[in-house]
């Protein structure tokens, strides 16, 4: 379970960078409101994926 954990921690880390990399790039640099609004939901929804998929992980195993 503690290595679910890990994977999913660092996947979705790189995911959320990966993200703003290539909104950065995209923007020449430049991120509007909107792209931070985008990516802040992105961050939530990650954050309640995770709990999500501990709270399972940790009632099956």
């Amino acid at each position: 379970m503690k290595k679910n954990i890990i994977i999913l921690i660092v996947s979705s880390l790189a995911g959320i960078f990966w993200a703003i990399y290539l909104l950065y790039n995209q923007r020449g640099g430049n991120l509007a409101v909107n792209d931070w609004m985008a990516l802040c939901i992105t961050c939530v929804f990650v954050v309640c994926l995770g709990y999500y998929f501990i709270n399972k992980w940790k009632k099956k195993g």
